[in-house]
């Protein structure tokens, strides 16, 4: 009996992809060795991290969410080889209470939220030509831990999350009120 064209079809393609799934597979030493060699610092650029969300105002209990735009104003292209897929694991978030009279918030008193990131996260290069830009959606999963019974002004910043390239916004005073009553 004379094997079908489907078969032999389906018999080549297992023996040419069962040596390309093996061979991607790695020990976790040469996976450190391979981050920190295809992940270098970037030594030369110019970027701002600004919030352009017009929203500063929120509701205790809820989870805002605010928007950052990375803008690179360098005349050269811009590579981050690390920029994971997950968008809002690029950015780290840094918050305190703002009491008036302050000049500024003191060291010990920020507050970082971190965002959980999974043991192997995906990445991909990200390249922001000359003038270009990338928004970030960033929640405040902060703001939905709060008790509050009356309004609060908070001091935010955000921070990139990556090993290559440091940067930080300025500081973006928001306010958060406790939530309405509701009727009975």
């Amino acid at each position: 009996m004379r094997p079908s064209a489907s078969s032999l079809l389906c018999v080549l393609i297992s023996t040419l992809t069962v040596p390309v799934v093996f061979s991607g597979t790695i020990s976790k030493k040469k996976a450190d060795e391979f981050d920190k060699l295809y992940f270098p610092k970037i030594k030369k650029y110019s970027i701002r991290i600004e919030c352009v969300s017009y929203e500063r105002d929120f509701i205790a209990r809820e989870t805002p969410k605010m928007t950052f735009r990375i803008k690179n104003l360098s005349s050269k292209p811009l590579l981050i080889h690390e920029w994971f897929m997950v968008e809002e694991f690029n950015l780290k978030i840094y918050y305190t209470p703002w009491k008036k009279g302050m000049k500024k918030p003191e060291k010990e008193d920020w507050h970082l939220v971190s965002p959980v990131i999974p043991a192997k996260p995906k990445r991909m290069p990200l390249q922001l030509d000359a003038g270009n830009s990338v928004y970030v959606d960033k929640f405040l999963p902060f703001v939905a831990k709060m008790k509050l019974t009356e309004p609060k002004e908070f001091v935010i910043y955000v921070e990139l999350n990556l090993m290559s390239i440091k940067k930080r916004s300025p500081y973006i005073k928001i306010k958060v009120s406790p939530p309405p009553l509701l009727a009975p």
